[in-house]
């Protein structure tokens, strides 16, 4: 999921979570349990520069998307490990479509990942605003906030405001040292509706 930095007064998508390593003993039946499948969520094409992912066994994936003519992007994936030989980078190149369809892909022999490609600066079909475009109207009606994220649903725009020191647990995962990955995301609140057709905003009031 993206969201909308407002710290920093920019409209570029960055993804505001963290992550906490654990170490410890993790018995080996969990560790054979690890999924094969890594999921990457939604890659925005749209924004400047590649995009590091964490996989389930603990290398690093980055992604570098470029837009191509006819609703499609070309999508690089390089995965970086460091083991007793050095430095070893993996990489595979493919074409997706840039419309949020989930793509599973096999990126080698022991890695098979999902990923879905969107353009936040289209306007889709249907609609009449981008989530850019939305995302602009969210930051002029709430200038005080620290972090949104733009959702659609029948005609309007939700603007789910990132709640400050609230957090919730999206996913833990073990990788293959007995490492606990533990992803967690601020917790949103719906702070803003904008109607898709002419873009105008209502605030929601705290409960």
């Amino acid at each position: 999921m993206f969201y909308y930095d407002m710290s920093k007064r920019t409209l570029p998508v960055v993804l505001a979570s963290f992550v906490l390593v654990f170490a410890g003993n993790i018995a080996p039946a969990q560790t054979a349990s690890i999924p094969k499948k890594n999921d990457l969520g939604v890659i925005d094409v749209s924004a400047d520069g590649p995009s590091s992912h964490i996989l389930a066994d603990g290398r690093v994936c980055t992604v570098t998307p470029s837009i191509l003519p006819g609703g499609k992007a070309s999508l690089a994936a390089t995965i970086i490990e460091t083991n007793a030989s050095g430095v070893k980078r993996s990489s595979l190149a493919l074409e997706l479509p840039v419309d949020g369809r989930v793509t599973t892909f096999a990126f080698d022999k022991d890695t098979v990942m999902t990923v879905a490609l969107e353009n936040k600066d289209a306007v889709l079909p249907g609609r009449h605003l981008s989530e850019t475009q939305v995302a602009e109207i969210a930051s002029r009606e709430l200038p005080r906030t620290r972090g949104f994220t733009c959702k659609f649903k029948d005609g309007v725009w939700e603007i789910l405001e990132l709640q400050k020191n609230v957090w919730g647990t999206a996913s833990i995962t073990t990788n293959a040292d007995g490492h606990v990955f533990v992803y967690s995301t601020n917790a949103t609140r719906l702070a803003l509706k904008v109607r898709d057709a002419d873009g105008k905003a209502e605030q929601v009031k705290s409960p």
